[in-house]
């Protein structure tokens, strides 16, 4: 009889302004923060051929690529 251990816990908050993510694991439950950047991401999605751009990066670009942002 094994016991399996589980897996983390993601959780994202999506928002039409901002987005979050979290994960609670063995070290408890705890906010995602990119080094050095702000734990909540600008909700903004930019398509491109090749890629997905989002975040800050999406957004700094809006206007440029007004017809692939969302």
């Amino acid at each position: 009889n094994s016991t399996k251990k589980p897996g983390p816990v993601v959780g994202i908050d999506l928002g039409t302004t901002n987005s979050l993510v979290a994960i609670c694991d063995e070290r408890g439950p705890r906010v995602l923060v990119p080094d050095g950047e702000s734990p909540l991401v600008p909700s903004v999605v930019r398509y491109e051929s090749s890629r997905v751009v989002v975040g800050e990066a999406a957004r700094a670009h809006a206007s440029e690529y007004s017809s692939t942002t969302v």
